[in-house]
């Protein structure tokens, strides 16, 4: 029935969405980026976008987290300067988002539902 495959569905933060690839770098969880992309990629949407936008919504909502990251950072060793977390954890998400949006473009083309 319906109610169980909204929970089947329901994000959960303790889960892998990133599959083929860490969910979290550099101390920052981004696997709800993923959840939403593997929702799209399943057709588990009311509003299907194509295999193009979901990756650009990915990448972008990877950034998106960094971007508002407040939690330290872990890059070789631990910052716990707000003011440097604000600094950094954006050039983060630039660099991350971009390498998993074309791991996603070129990799992942056989996951996305055609329907």
């Amino acid at each position: 029935n319906s109610a169980n495959s909204y929970l089947i569905m329901a994000y959960n933060s303790k889960l892998n969405y990133c599959t083929a690839s860490p969910d979290s770098l550099f101390g920052v969880r981004f696997n709800y980026a993923c959840y939403l992309h593997d929702r799209q990629y399943r057709n588990e949407v009311k509003f299907r976008k194509t295999r193009k936008q979901a990756d650009i919504d990915f990448r972008n909502k990877i950034y998106e987290i960094f971007y508002n990251n407040t939690k330290p950072l872990n890059i070789g060793v631990k910052i716990n300067n707000p003011i440097l977390i604000k600094s950094i954890s954006p050039i983060l998400g630039f660099l991350v988002s971009r390498i998993y949006f074309k791991g996603v473009f070129y990799f992942a083309g056989s996951a996305y539902v055609r329907s």
